[in-house]
């Protein structure tokens, strides 16, 4: 993915304009990968304003479209009350739906 090369500066220099760019393409276009790398980049900081509600929601993007890391991170987001208000049974929900979309 031609964003996370610019966020790691794999074969390029590392360059967040571009890697944002490239994110929110891939997101727009329904990828879910970038969803979570791109919630990854606002729930840190990285190259963006941090912004923790919308890692979350990016991240519940993902796993609402079947992405397993996208429902790992939903569940561990409610647990902790990171970007939304803690809710255990939401965070029990989504861990286990995670663990069952991997086969686990």
């Amino acid at each position: 993915m031609l964003a996370y090369y610019y966020q790691e500066g794999i074969n390029v220099n590392i360059n967040y304009e571009e890697s944002l760019k490239w994110y929110l393409e891939s997101v727009n276009n329904g990828n879910t990968t970038a969803m979570v790398n791109l919630g990854y980049l606002y729930g840190n900081g990285i190259g963006v304003e941090k912004d923790l509600t919308k890692a979350f929601e990016l991240n519940l993007k993902a796993a609402n479209s079947g992405d397993s890391a996208g429902m790992f991170n939903v569940g561990k987001k409610y647990e902790m009350g990171i970007g939304i208000a803690k809710d255990t049974l939401k965070a029990n929900y989504w861990l286990e739906k995670s663990k069952l979309s991997k086969g686990i």
